[in-house]
């Protein structure tokens, strides 16, 4: 197939991380917003937040669609002592997505030092990326010697679950604080290729490839200072964080008689774990 590259795994997955700020405010209190653009964006969102006594609730929400066509062209010449050569490309794209954003949440107070805050976040989008490439390679005479004719089609589809929960507290002498905090997270990001293509209109030469890319991260950390004397402190706590990557890519080519076929050198699995467990105290 020409132009195409292959896809190289994924080295990160990219998270999504939204922090939520609390509203001390008692009563509700919310926002909503609506936009819209050209050639195709459209969106809504609303963010609410409930207070009574000692609890606080808030939650949020966000969808958006939007559409973006593209074009572009080239022309390359070459020419030596031996050889030269000509070809122009033509590509016309499109790309579109429809996303939304979840997320809910508590607050429980305690007392007036002491918070436990629980929260999900929940992110889904799926798009999709067109695209129809020409090449024309010209002969030495000027004329067209074979025009190729490539089409692409992805399909994407995302998914994050992230969960945190968080615990505060702040005692009476002044300075010392003890911090909890646990969050997990899992993305999904897959994608699938269809290839099709032909050299002066002849029988359509068919790919396909597929990238799938999960990743699940969690992690504890507790954190906590004790003041002594007029500037004197401890501060002393540890973390554990776990990070686990899988990636699998594959292409496939079409054969009439033996249907689609694994092409190895285009297929790779990949598991990655990191774990890191650390400790500190210092005064």
């Amino acid at each position: 197939f020409r132009g195409y590259t292959g896809h190289e795994h994924l080295d990160e997955v990219g998270i999504i991380n939204i922090v939520m700020k609390k509203n001390q405010n008692k009563g509700v209190n919310g926002s909503f917003s609506l936009n819209a653009g050209h050639p195709a964006e459209y969106g809504g969102a609303y963010s609410i937040n409930i207070r009574r006594k000692n609890v606080n609730l808030f939650s949020s929400y966000g969808v958006e669609y939007d559409k973006r066509p593209g074009y572009g062209n080239s022309y390359q010449y070459y020419s030596s002592a031996d050889t030269s050569f000509a070809y122009t490309q033509r590509n016309d794209r499109s790309r579109q997505e429809l996303s939304h954003n979840f997320t809910v949440g508590m607050d429980y107070f305690f007392n007036d030092n002491t918070t436990l805050t629980g929260s999900v976040l929940y992110n889904t989008g799926e798009g999709s990326n067109k695209a129809t490439t020409v090449y024309d390679d010209f002969d030495e005479t000027g004329a067209i010697a074979r025009t190729v004719n490539r089409a692409e089609l992805e399909k994407e589809d995302e998914e994050n679950i992230e969960g945190t929960l968080s615990f505060k507290k702040n005692f009476e002498k002044k300075g010392q604080s003890l911090n909890a905090d646990f969050k997990y997270i899992k993305s999904v990001d897959d994608e699938s290729t269809d290839y099709t293509e032909s050299v002066n209109e002849g029988t359509d030469s068919l790919q396909r490839s597929i990238n799938f890319a999960d990743e699940v991260n969690w992690l504890f950390q507790l954190d906590y200072i004790h003041p002594f004397g007029k500037e004197g402190k401890v501060e002393t706590g540890f973390k554990t964080a776990t990070r686990i990557i899988k990636n699998e890519y594959g292409l496939q080519s079409f054969d009439p008689d033996a249907d689609w076929i694994q092409i190895p050198e285009y297929t790779n699995y990949l598991t990655y774990t990191e774990r890191i467990h650390a400790a500190y105290l210092m005064a």
